[in-house]
């Protein structure tokens, strides 16, 4: 039986795919949640089931590199910075995407900051940083005494009013 991972590119109905995640279903095999890479199925969203499909697994060291060809690199740069737009930051600070739908004006993000400190300092205030154990908005916050959660979800106490 092959072991999958997320990350993992495969080829699965002649096309290529990344795995995104791995259960296991009820009857014991393997479901893969997978998003398309090849062009024909590019950036859908698939499950499969590896009982009942052929799956073959992208070597990575076959895999042939291509130069790029275009003036100054501008392929390899933009597909370089299409990746990097892709990330989501993870610090404190405000990120605003190019041109949004307002002329960006320094009073505008005022409230924004004025409610993006109110959390922090009422989690301080019980002296416990969060955790993301699902890896999104979703927090647990601990009681530092027994480890117990006191709250589940951050993304309610940033709604609630101050």
């Amino acid at each position: 039986m092959i072991d999958f991972a997320p990350g993992i590119r495969t080829i699965i109905r002649d096309e290529e795919w990344m795995v995104k995640k791995i259960e296991t279903n009820s009857l014991g095999n393997k479901t893969l949640y997978c998003v398309g890479i090849s062009s024909l199925v590019k950036d859908r969203e698939a499950i499969f089931l590896t009982d009942l499909e052929e799956i073959q697994i992208v070597d990575p060291a076959e895999v042939k590199l291509v130069a790029d060809a275009s003036p100054f690199y501008k392929r390899a740069l933009l597909y370089l910075e299409s990746q990097w737009r892709q990330q989501i930051p993870t610090d404190a600070n405000l990120h605003i995407g190019y041109k949004a739908a307002m002329d960006l004006m320094p009073y505008q993000l005022d409230p924004t900051k004025l409610a993006l400190q109110r959390p922090r300092q009422r989690i301080q205030q019980y002296g416990t940083e969060p955790e993301y154990p699902w890896h999104d908005w979703n927090a647990v916050l601990r009681h530092n005494d027994n480890n117990k959660w006191y709250s589940k979800k951050i993304r309610e106490m940033l709604l609630q009013p101050g």
